[in-house]
């Protein structure tokens, strides 16, 4: 059904995923429709490309028609031919027995047949009859064509037909075996393989509301499409979305989502029933790349039980509510690694969850992300596996992650060329989030459920704000991995923070019951934390030069402190709001940045505290041009430079304290954190 519906060449198809029938196909010229539909094949009523030709895995048909001149026709033939091997079939006019259609005399029809077979005679590619409507006039058309084709000793290698029949809303399989009925009818007249290029339940009299006509639509392809997989003589068939264009959404197979991205109706789901996976459903992709084929989630599971696949593994994954609107969960995992096509979407809808389950690692490689609902880190025995999140190209939707106690997420890679931004709140119920490389921010809020550990390699920025925990629980954080954890955010925790090894800096406000620093840690950062920092580690505020603030600090025996100095105005700082306790065997560090040389007479107040309990006993500090660093006033924070004493005056030197036990240490930003180091204290 169409206007000026004529001559069409089908492409052989790409190759095939497992699963996916080699016989579906779509009449129409949407791309998007296609696509989303894993088509295999198409055609629309034209030779020539469409202005929408962006397909991923189906095959577009061109059309010839019959009715122009031999000229055209010889023409059109000649692009077809133009296309080398991609063609390996022709299929003939469409409907021309309709004077609103492709209308065509059998006389001209057979004219018209013979240029076409002489002119593809030896290519290998076959013809496939005129497809006539499934009526008495569409099949007296046919009867007549074939009987002076077989006359003619022509080439016909396969019987097309459309059928838009019996609808019997009360009994969809009934219809659908009317439909099947007429299928073998063909085959069995003209002893063909057979191919149906449009099909739908239609309703003609208008007697049934569109709601009504997609429980029948849906039904009967849910028997029909089992009856044309079953029989091995039905070559190719495609359903057509009729009355689309006029308010009729019934026959629909997809729709187009916030994100302009298509969705099966169900409709749609009973026409592609191995890429929609129902609830108890399983697709394992078995270690075989699907191409660009797209999932569909619908309460099942997409599974990788066989041999790792490190390229691209799927072409998108659309986890789909309830048609109701009501939650549903589908799942992805399995025991060995795959990934999504870089560049393909994940799509999660408002009340589905889609959840990551199994041993393996799932990885979404420069994918665009539309999270509306929930994903799920489940965790737990069988369930120890990874989602790896990398590069991501865009990231839209209001809803959130949940990691589940002992799951994994893992974030960014060594050598980006785009960061990896998650801007999605956070349920942390126990597990791990691992980070690579540089540029990676979460900046939704964070809700400590269960302490979780944060393993950073390289960067992570967390821009969001964690959440106290709720009903008040004692809830901490662990911080990993010799890379750089920034928070920036206003946080609430109710237990410890534990920062092990690398460094952890403190941009944002941070209530937290106390931050602990491991021998092999730095705290830095510009921030404040409402909280006592008890540190075993270095101390170095700012995140160049800067002012972090802090309740208490307890300088731990061999700990270090240090500060860079840029300006008289330019210079690290701690304000520490109630006491300070240096143990023993603590450095103070200096370091000049900028190319600063103070002069005599500058002061710098590098700290401020309400009490000072204990002295640092060791001092690494720069050599300066002109006079000495005087410690005399340390105690309330103050260092200064003096003049350098004359010579001799070794008494003078001892009178102004200036006669210092010194030890030589290394600088924060030199030290090379060790591997992860047993935890400070107990979790919390």
């Amino acid at each position: 059904m169409r206007f000026l519906l004529t001559l069409a060449f089908l492409v052989s198809t790409l190759s095939v995923a497992s699963g996916q029938s080699v016989k579906r196909g779509i009449s129409g010229n949407a791309s998007a429709n296609a696509n989303g539909m894993n088509s295999r094949w198409h055609y629309w009523w034209h030779y020539l490309d469409p202005a929408d030709s962006d397909y991923n895995v189906s095959e577009r048909m061109p059309m010839l028609y019959a009715g122009y001149t031999d000229a055209w026709l010889n023409n059109a033939i000649d692009y077809i031919q133009d296309r080398g091997d991609q063609v390996n079939y022709v299929l003939g006019f469409n409907e021309p027995e309709r004077a609103d259609q492709g209308f065509t005399t059998v006389d001209r029809a057979v004219d018209a047949w013979q240029l076409i077979q002489n002119r593809f005679q030896g290519t290998g590619i076959q013809l496939v009859s005129p497809a006539v409507s499934d009526n008495t006039h569409g099949r007296e058309w046919l009867s007549d064509f074939m009987q002076r084709v077989e006359t003619n000793n022509m080439q016909v290698d396969a019987i097309a037909f459309h059928w838009y029949g019996n609808v019997n809303i009360n009994n969809p399989v009934g219809s659908a075996n009317s439909f099947l009925a007429r299928v073998d009818d063909y085959h069995n007249t003209y002893g063909r393989p057979v191919w149906i290029t449009e099909f739908a339940g239609v309703d003609w009299d208008g007697q049934y509301t569109d709601e009504q006509m997609v429980a029948f639509n849906s039904a009967f392809l849910e028997h029909a499409i089992a009856g044309l997989e079953a029989r091995d003589y039905v070559d190719r068939y495609a359903w057509f979305q009729f009355g689309e264009d006029r308010d009729h959404q019934y026959t629909r197979l997809t729709t187009t989502d916030t994100y302009g991205l298509r969705r099966p109706t169900p409709v749609g789901r009973a026409y592609t029933p191995e890429q929609v996976l129902s609830a108890g459903e399983t697709f394992d992709l078995g270690g075989q790349s699907q191409n660009g084929d797209y999932f569909y989630l619908h309460g099942g599971l997409l599974t990788n039980d066989g041999p790792a696949m490190d390229g691209h593994s799927v072409g998108g994954i659309y986890t789909l509510s309830n048609d109701d609107g009501t939650l549903l969960a589908s799942s992805i995992g399995g025991s060995s690694d795959w990934r999504v096509n870089a560049g393909a979407y994940v799509r999660v809808e408002e009340n589905a969850t889609l959840r990551k389950v199994g041993d393996n690692t799932v990885r979404l490689d420069g994918n665009r992300l539309y999270v509306d609902g929930q994903i799920r880190l489940m965790g737990g025995e069988g369930n120890n596996g990874t989602l790896a999140i990398s590069e991501t190209r865009e990231t839209r939707g209001n809803g959130y992650f949940r990691m589940d106690f002992d799951s994994n997420l893992r974030l960014g890679t060594n050598s980006p060329t785009l960061g990896t931004h998650l801007p999605y709140d956070m349920q942390l119920r126990g597990g791990r989030i691992s980070v690579d490389g540089t540029d990676n921010t979460l900046s939704g809020d964070l809700t400590l459920y269960e302490s979780t550990t944060i393993d950073v390699l390289g960067e992570l920025d967390l821009q969001g704000n964690f959440l106290a925990s709720p009903g008040g629980q004692v809830r901490g954080i662990w911080k990993l991995g010799s890379g750089t954890l920034n928070l920036s955010g206003n946080n609430v925790v109710t237990g410890d923070i534990h920062a092990n090894v690398g460094s952890l800096l403190v941009n944002g406000e941070t209530l937290v019951n106390q931050v602990n620093v491991a021998s092999d840690a730095i705290l830095g950062g510009s921030g404040t934390i409402r909280g006592h920092v008890n540190a075993l580690g270095t101390i170095s505020p700012g995140n160049s030069t800067g002012l972090l603030t802090m309740d208490s600090l307890t300088l731990q025996d061999g700990s270090l402190a240090t500060f860079e100095i840029g300006s008289l105005f330019d210079f690290d700082q701690l304000m520490i709001q109630t006491g300070l306790v240096i143990g023993a065997d603590v450095t103070l560090q200096l370091s000049l940045i900028d190319g600063f040389q103070p002069q005599v007479g500058d002061t710098f107040q590098i700290f401020t505290a309400g009490s000072v309990i204990g002295d640092f006993d060791n001092f690494d500090t720069p050599s300066l041009v002109n006079g000495v660093w005087d410690f005399r006033q340390l105690s309330s924070g103050l260092i200064q430079v003096t003049a350098v004493p004359e010579p001799g005056s070794f008494v003078v030197l001892a009178a102004m304290g200036l006669v210092w036990r010194w030890r030589r240490k290394r600088k924060a930003s030199l030290r090379t954190p060790a591997a992860d180091t047993r935890p400070i204290g107990n979790q919390s």
